[in-house]
């Protein structure tokens, strides 16, 4: 699973999604943005705004983790990795256990 930064799925996040699945992984990329379009790294300020007003990094974490205790069956591991404010949330999920 893959948790992209306050810009949303750029092309930074596809091309490492890419890169992960050309590897033979299995990857999801929840959208973790209001927004279906993703920010340009000009528009930090913006981002940053609308990360900060719209989405709340215990409630993603409490959504993914809901969405990880759906899925755990299905997989033999699930690997997090995360950009920035997905990191946080990542790391919030390592708390849970899911087995």
């Amino acid at each position: 699973m893959v948790l992209h930064e306050i810009y949303g799925i750029n092309k930074h996040i596809k091309d490492y999604c890419q890169l992960l699945r050309d590897q033979g992984f299995e990857v999801l990329c929840p959208n973790l943005l209001v927004k279906e379009e993703h920010y340009d790294y000009s528009q930090e300020e913006i981002a940053y705004r609308n990360f900060m007003k719209n989405i709340s990094v215990e409630n993603e974490a409490n959504k993914l983790k809901d969405q990880l205790k759906v899925i755990r069956s299905d997989y033999k591991k699930i690997f997090i990795v995360g950009f920035s404010v997905g990191a946080t949330i990542a790391w919030l999920c390592a708390e849970e256990d899911f087995y």
